[in-house]
């Protein structure tokens, strides 16, 4: 069984700082949220736009426990979630990749 580790603030700066050096905005977005939000990397990735409420709260059904939780936004969360619904209006959830790689190709077969 996969066991999970806890990193420290120091850890998480220093993956933060490297993600953004490297041109990875999308995953410290996502690190940066899991890690004020207490989520867990799936339920982060699916958060919707439509989740967020005025009041600065995150309606959140966990995956894996079933549990309803609300949530305070921290003012860096809020940052993230406006800065990618005013660059990316179309989507629909927070974390969408838009990167091209893909484009072009198959899908691929399971």
């Amino acid at each position: 069984m996969a066991t999970t580790k806890i990193i420290t603030q120091a850890e998480e700066f220093k993956l933060i700082s490297w993600l953004e050096s490297h041109n990875k905005q999308l995953l410290a977005d996502v690190a940066i949220t899991m890690a004020s939000l207490c989520l867990r990397v799936g339920d982060t990735v699916n958060l919707n736009f439509t989740q967020f409420k005025e009041g600065n709260t995150l309606e959140v059904l966990e995956s894996k426990t079933g549990k309803k939780k609300e949530i305070i936004i921290p003012a860096k969360v809020w940052e993230i979630v406006e800065r990618r619904r005013q660059a990316f209006p179309k989507d629909e959830y927070v974390f969408t990749s838009h990167s091209n790689r893909a484009s072009g190709k198959a899908p691929c077969k399971p």
